[in-house]
Order: structure tokens, then C-alpha cells, then sequence
């Protein structure tokens, strides 16, 4: 299993975002070019991330956008789940399809575990630890292009 273009872009993207929070637009220009992200990929991240509230736009000169919450109240698997779907790795886990061996299935279990332990991860970080990464990372000289 990998995680999608989309999801490890949109990530990145929303992490650019935090910077600016609460008042300073960010163009998905600056964005892409930062993050070496297709900037028409990018616009296709972004509508969604619009449309579900989590960023919000503003028109004009200085216009771009805005993180729609503080950082530390976006939870990652919200992002995920926007962009990647349900923290599910196989349908068969609780939640998900039906599968006519269920009950004797030796894995099920396992991928169960699996899927429940990347929805906890996801959900007890935010937007916030995203930020503090990319700072503490950017202060030991690691990041040349990320935010």
C-alpha cells in the first residue's frame, strides 16, 4: 500500500498553510513552487480542501489562501480522509464490506489493527505537529524548499 500523490501533496500543502495562519493568504503559486507541486495539481488539492472548509480563499492582490481553523484543531485524519478516503487498508474491517469468510479468516484481525492504529496516529495529530516539523526542520538547515 502506498499513500496517494494527492494525500502526500496535500499534506505538504496544508503544512505551507499553517505558516501563514490566521492572516496572512498564501497563493497556491508560492505553494507549488515551494513544495515542487504541479500547480495545477495543486488547484485540484486545494478545491477539495475548499470545498470540505478546511482552507478557505481570499480574492485580490494579497489574496490566496487561509487555513480555515487554527492548526492545532485540524485533525491529519481529517486531511486523509478528504483525500485518500477512509482509514480502511482492506474492506473487509469492521466498517467496511462484508466478506463470506469473516468468521474464519485468519487476518482480518491483523488488518483490523493495522487500520485502527493509522486512524489513532492520524487522528491524535494536527495540522499543528505538521508545522512544528517543518520549523524544526527548517532550523536545522534540513529544508530548502518546504515552507
Amino acid at each position: 500500500m502506498q499513500i496517494s500523490t494527492k494525500t502526500r501533496y496535500g499534506m505538504r500543502a496544508i503544512a505551507d498553510l499553517a505558516e501563514g495562519y490566521p492572516d496572512r493568504a498564501i497563493s497556491l503559486r508560492e505553494i507549488a513552487k515551494r513544495q515542487r507541486i504541479s500547480h495545477k495539481y495543486l488547484e485540484q488539492v486545494a478545491a477539495v480542501l475548499k470545498s470540505a472548509g478546511v482552507v478557505r480563499s481570499v480574492r485580490g492582490p494579497t489574496g490566496g489562501y487561509l487555513l480555515a481553523r487554527r492548526p492545532g484543531a485540524i485533525p491529519l485524519r481529517e486531511i486523509f480522509e478528504l483525500l485518500e478516503g477512509p482509514v480502511e487498508l482492506v474492506p473487509c474491517t469492521p466498517g467496511g464490506e462484508r466478506c463470506d469468510l469473516e468468521a474464519q479468516c485468519p487476518t482480518q484481525w491483523l488488518w483490523s489493527e493495522l487500520s485502527q492504529a493509522m486512524a489513532t496516529i492520524l487522528g491524535d495529530r494536527t495540522v499543528q505537529d505538521l508545522l512544528d516539523r517543518a520549523r524544526e526542520l527548517k532550523g536545522r538547515g534540513g529544508l530548502d524548499y518546504v515552507i
